[in-house]
């Protein structure tokens, strides 16, 4: 009689024969393929039998024995089976991916809150009315969300970006408005606005009108920076509707906040540089100034170095020489000339008031710029600032002047001009621009002049 064991597998329920098992060997289950070491039981012989019937002719058994006693495996469910199981992975998939994709980023629901973790950034819910709208999310660089009103139509536009390894500077954060404005909106004017704040914070703020595509607008733009990301909030109307939504609109940045994802982080990277001098210093606050260098002192790595071999052939009384660039992008128009801006720092003889012997030293120096017999040159005090920065109050003696070439009336240069008295030494930073240049780098020259400090 035919003696049966299971297989080890306790998730199978095969039967092995072990009268047609060998004594000894690693045997394998055929349904769940466990594999298995085999050694047969030791038994008394029994009795002889009569002898086995031959095999049915139609038997497709083959002559020698076999080692396992083969069952009906069940079958599968078919090429319907298999397209159930993909389909299903498939889906599967698709659901984790979009999991992964969406995880910390804002919803595009303005009646719920929404938070992003990338930018450590807060939405509350907005008031009924408001819906999504990507119709200006590329014109204005809006990787935020932009969302609208209808009745009369209005819209905000926010937009972030991680600065990752320091605080951005005035600079940087006042660029993330201004390079959305130009970029997006045609005749643009802006006007800029002071003292404003954002969720308790400093803001740079913006007021402007121009043409986004349908018409005139007339709207606010705001930046503020906090654990190394810099935040933008745009909003907008048409003209004719603005002073009706304007309250309403520019009030809904309190609603963009910083969330909680950050408050470990620490910048680790310095946002000022100092250069020293003779008992006084000057700061790049805005991290923009190159120092001009002899060609040997630039490293090989340096993009664009400011190569100058002698300060001394610019001017006899200068210690240090700086150019600051900014490429202006309007319009997505890169290929126009950067607007440039180039700074002296000298060092005079004492014993007059500091700022007036710094502006004879200019006009000296520009006369010099001519040829022969030179014009009457005037630096005439610009009151109005072509960016809109205040001189600053406090720090070193300031100004800023207009220069005007008597021999080309559209050639015209911006001065701002500090100065202070330092060892019986009057020490002055010296900064021009083209007039037509000023509105982009005028808060540079401002920050590298009202920086002047004697140490």
């Amino acid at each position: 009689m035919p003696t049966y064991f299971p297989c080890p597998n306790t998730q199978c329920n095969y039967q092995f024969d072990a009268e047609i098992l060998p004594p000894a060997a690693m045997v394998t289950c055929p349904l769940c393929r466990t594999r298995f070491p085999y050694r047969a039981q030791r038994t008394v012989a029994a009795p002889a039998g009569p002898p086995p019937l031959p095999a049915p002719a139609d038997d497709r058994r083959t002559a020698g024995p076999r080692l396992v006693h083969l069952r009906d495996v069940p079958k599968g469910g078919g090429i319907l089976t298999t397209l159930a199981w993909v389909g299903g992975f498939t889906v599967v998939l698709i659901c984790l991916l979009a999991m992964i994709t969406l995880r910390g980023r804002t919803t595009t629901d303005p009646s719920r809150d929404s938070t992003d973790e990338r930018f450590n950034l807060k939405v509350e819910a907005f008031p009924p009315g408001w819906t999504g709208d990507a119709t200006y999310s590329d014109k204005l660089m809006a990787n935020v969300v932009v969302r609208k009103r209808s009745n009369p139509d209005g819209w905000i536009a926010l937009a972030a970006k991680d600065f990752v390894d320091h605080e951005p500077r005035a600079s940087e954060v006042e660029d993330l408005v201004k390079s959305r404005l130009r970029q997006g909106i045609a005749n643009l004017f802006t006007e800029p606005i002071e003292g404003d704040k954002w969720s308790g914070r400093e803001a740079v703020g913006f007021r402007f009108t121009g043409d986004l595509g349908e018409g005139p607008v007339r709207g606010e733009g705001y930046a503020m920076t906090y654990k190394g990301v810099g935040y933008v909030f745009i909003t907008w109307a048409a003209d004719a509707d603005w002073a009706a939504l304007r309250d309403e609109l520019t009030g809904l940045r309190e609603r963009v906040k910083p969330a909680g994802f950050r408050e470990h982080w620490v910048a680790k990277r310095a946002s000022t540089v100092t250069h020293d001098g003779d008992g006084y210093q000057v700061q790049d606050v805005d991290g923009v100034w190159q120092r001009g260098k002899p060609a040997e002192e630039w490293k090989s790595d340096e993009k664009h170095p400011y190569v100058v071999e002698d300060v001394k052939a610019i001017d006899s009384a200068a210690t240090m020489v700086f150019r600051a660039r900014y490429q202006i992008k309007e319009r997505l128009d890169a290929l126009r000339h950067p607007a440039e801006a180039d700074a002296l720092v000298v060092e005079l003889p004492g014993g007059k008031d500091p700022l007036e012997a710094a502006r004879a030293h200019v006009v000296d120096r520009i006369k010099k710029e001519y040829a022969g017999d030179p014009p009457d040159v005037k630096l005439e005090p610009l009151t109005k600032s072509p960016s809109g920065t205040p001189l600053p109050t406090g720090g070193p003696a300031i100004g800023r002047f207009l220069f005007r070439d008597p021999k080309d009336s559209q050639d015209r240069d911006v001065w701002v001009i500090s100065a202070i008295t330092v060892g019986g030494k009057t020490v002055a930073v010296e900064i021009k621009a083209k007039e037509k240049y000023a509105s982009y780098v005028e808060e540079w020259m401002i920050h590298l002049a009202g920086s002047l400090r004697a140490k």
